[in-house]
């Protein structure tokens, strides 16, 4: 990563989130020293608005959820006679 490299970057060199992601929920964890991580919520639309864009640091971890039902239809089938 370069010194200057964001949460935008990130998705960018990675070719976007799926569209199953969450967008409400994305979990940034950086590191304030050698064993002290620091936990960080953030919204997939306020990054890519850049409203939290965060710089990344070396060790960051992204952790971007997803909706496991996504675009799943529940179908019923009723056929018979009257």
């Amino acid at each position: 990563m370069g010194a200057k490299d964001s949460l935008i970057t990130l998705f960018r060199l990675a070719g976007d989130p799926i569209p199953a992601a969450e967008v409400d929920k994305a979990l940034l964890v950086s590191w304030r020293d050698a064993f002290t991580p620091e936990s960080l919520w953030v919204r997939l639309d306020d990054v890519y608005a850049r409203r939290n864009n965060p710089e990344l640091r070396d060790g960051d971890r992204l952790y971007v959820y997803y909706l496991p039902q996504y675009h799943l239809q529940h179908e019923v089938l009723v056929s018979g006679e009257v």
